[in-house]
C-alpha cells in the first residue's frame, strides 16, 4: 500500500514537473498558448486523454467549435516547439492532431448554423485563420531538405511532415471560409473587413516572397500560388457577402467604397510583383489580376448608380500601370478620360473593360 502511494506521488510530482517545464521552455509565442507538455513527453498520453475526455463532456456544438480550436492553437504551439527542437516526428504528430481538431472545428461551426446557435467563436476563426496559416508556413519553410545523403527513414519522417502540414494549412483555410460565412449572417460588414484585411496580407506575402533575395525559383512559384488560391477563396466570399447586404436592404455605399480601395491596393501589388515572379506563377497572378479588375469595375459600378463615386476611388491609375503584357493577353482595355467624359456623368478618369470572356460587353464598349 505504502509502495502504490510512493508511485502515485511519484507520478504526480513528475507530472507537474513536466508541466512547469513546458511553460520555461517554450512560453515564447504570445499569439500561442503554451504548449505544457509536448509530444516528446512521457507523459503526453495525459494531454490527449485530457483532450478527449474534454470534447466528450462539452454538448452544444457551438460549445465543442470553441474547445476545439482552442486544442488546436495548443497542438500548433506544441508543434512548434517540437520543431524548435528538430523532432520532426513529435511535430508531425502534434501537426496531424491540430488538423484533427480544426475539422471538428468546421463541422460543429455548420452544426451550430443549422441548430440556429449564434456561433460567436466564428468571428474568433475568421480573425485568426491568416495568423495560424502563416506559422504552419514558417513551420513547413523550416523543414530539413530531402537529400540523397540522408537514410531514406529521415527522409520519409520529412516528407510525411510536408504532407500534414499542407494538411493542416487547408484545413485551416477551410475554417476561415466557413467561419466567415457563419459571421456574414449577424456581422456582415466585420466579416467583410476581416476578409478584405486577409486578401491584403496574402498579396504583401506575395509581395516579400517574389522580392526574397534568396529565392529557389521552383519555390516561390509554389507559394506564390499557393498564396494565391487562398486569397481566391476568401475573394469569392466578399460577393456572397455583399449580396447578403443588398437583401437586407441596407446602405452598401461605404462596403462597396472598401472594396474599391482594396482591390486597387491587390492590383498595385500584383503588378509590381508581376516581371520578377518566375514564369509559372505568372498564370496565377495573370487569373488575381483579372478578378481583381472584375471586382474592382463591379464596385464601381455601384458606386456611380448610388452618385458616391468620390475622385480618389475613380481614379484607375492603378489599372492604367496593369503589365502591358497582362493587358494584351486578358484584352483589358483601359479608356482615356476623354472617352469616359463622353459615356458618364461621374468624375472618373478611367474605366476598364475585361472581354476575353464576354463578347457582348466588347460590342458595346466599342
Amino acid at each position: 500500500m505504502k509502495h502504490s502511494l510512493l508511485r502515485i506521488i511519484l507520478v504526480g510530482c513528475l507530472l507537474v514537473t513536466s508541466l512547469f517545464a513546458g511553460s520555461a521552455v517554450y512560453a515564447q509565442d504570445k499569439e500561442l498558448p503554451d504548449p505544457g507538455i509536448t509530444p516528446d513527453s512521457p507523459f503526453y498520453f495525459l494531454d490527449r486523454w485530457g483532450k478527449g475526455i474534454g470534447m466528450f463532456f462539452t454538448f452544444s456544438a457551438e460549445a465543442k467549435a470553441k474547445r476545439a480550436l482552442r486544442y488546436a492553437e495548443e497542438r500548433l504551439a506544441e508543434a512548434q516547439a517540437m520543431a524548435t527542437k528538430n523532432k520532426i516526428r513529435e511535430m508531425t504528430q502534434a501537426a496531424n492532431d491540430y488538423e484533427g481538431f480544426m475539422a471538428m472545428v468546421n463541422e460543429r461551426l455548420e452544426a451550430a448554423v443549422k441548430n440556429g446557435t449564434s456561433a460567436n467563436v466564428s468571428e474568433r476563426l475568421s480573425a485568426s485563420a491568416y495568423r495560424l496559416h502563416l506559422k504552419l508556413s514558417e513551420l513547413k519553410d523550416n523543414l530539413p531538405s530531402i537529400t540523397e545523403d540522408k537514410p531514406d527513414e529521415t527522409n520519409n519522417e520529412t516528407v510525411e511532415a510536408y504532407k500534414i502540414l499542407e494538411r493542416s494549412k487547408g484545413a485551416t483555410i477551410d475554417g476561415q471560409v466557413v467561419a466567415l460565412r457563419v459571421m456574414a449572417k449577424v456581422k456582415t460588414q466585420r466579416a467583410l473587413d476581416i476578409g478584405s484585411e486577409t486578401i491584403e496580407k496574402l498579396m504583401e506575402r506575395v509581395r516579400t516572397r517574389v522580392n526574397a533575395s534568396d529565392k529557389v525559383t521552383d519555390n516561390v512559384s509554389s507559394d506564390v500560388n499557393e498564396v494565391l488560391d487562398y486569397a481566391a477563396r476568401i475573394a469569392e466570399l466578399e460577393e456572397e457577402m455583399m449580396q447578403i447586404v443588398e437583401e437586407k436592404g441596407l446602405d452598401i455605399t461605404a462596403l462597396q467604397e472598401r472594396l474599391a480601395h482594396s482591390t486597387s491596393n491587390r492590383l498595385e501589388v500584383l503588378s509590381s510583383v508581376y516581371e520578377n515572379a518566375p514564369e509559372a506563377a505568372h498564370q496565377g497572378i495573370e487569373n488575381a489580376i483579372e478578378n481583381s479588375v472584375n471586382k474592382y469595375e463591379r464596385a464601381v459600378e455601384k458606386l456611380k448608380e448610388a452618385d458616391a463615386l468620390d475622385e480618389t476611388t475613380a481614379n484607375a491609375t492603378v489599372l492604367q500601370n496593369l503589365p502591358v503584357k497582362v493587358k494584351e493577353k486578358l484584352q483589358i482595355q483601359v479608356a482615356t478620360a476623354a472617352q469616359v467624359a463622353g459615356e458618364t456623368s461621374g468624375n472618373v478618369t478611367a474605366q476598364v473593360k475585361t472581354e476575353n470572356k464576354n463578347q457582348e460587353k466588347e460590342q458595346k464598349g466599342g
